[in-house]
C-alpha cells in the first residue's frame, strides 16, 4: 500500500475554506420541504460511541445531526432516511417526531 504524506499546508486550507462557507438558513436550504428528505449515513453507534472507530470527537457529530433532523422536521420536512442501526438518540427523537428508519427498498417508494 502507498502512503502519502500529509500536507502540513492542507489542514489550515480546509479550516479557512469551511469558516469562509456562507450560511444557509434551512428555511432557503428547504423551499418546498414535501419534496425534499434528508439522508443520514452511518451515524451508527459502533462509529460514535463504541467499537473500533469511535471517538469523543467523532461522537460530537451526533448533537448537530440530531438538531438538524428537528429544526427540519419542524419547517415541514417529512421524509428524513437513516440507515439502520442509528444512535438511540436520533431513534428516540425519531419516535418523538414521526420520523422513520426506511428499509432501501422503502425509501426508493417515498423518494417518487
Amino acid at each position: 500500500m502507498t502512503e502519502y504524506p500529509l500536507n502540513p499546508e492542507f489542514l489550515p486550507y480546509l479550516h479557512h475554506w469551511v469558516n469562509s462557507l456562507p450560511s444557509l438558513p434551512l428555511a432557503n436550504a428547504l423551499p418546498a420541504p414535501e419534496r425534499a428528505a434528508i439522508l443520514s449515513v452511518d451515524v451508527i453507534q459502533g462509529f460514535c460511541v463504541s467499537g473500533p472507530l469511535a471517538s469523543p470527537r467523532v461522537a460530537r457529530i451526533v448533537t448537530p445531526i440530531v438538531q438538524l433532523f428537528q429544526s427540519a422536521h419542524a419547517a415541514g420536512l417529512k421524509h428524513i432516511l437513516r440507515t439502520p442501526w442509528n444512535l438511540r438518540v436520533a431513534s428516540s427523537v425519531s419516535r418523538r417526531s414521526g420520523m422513520v428508519r426506511l428499509r432501501p427498498s422503502r425509501m426508493r417508494q417515498v423518494m417518487k
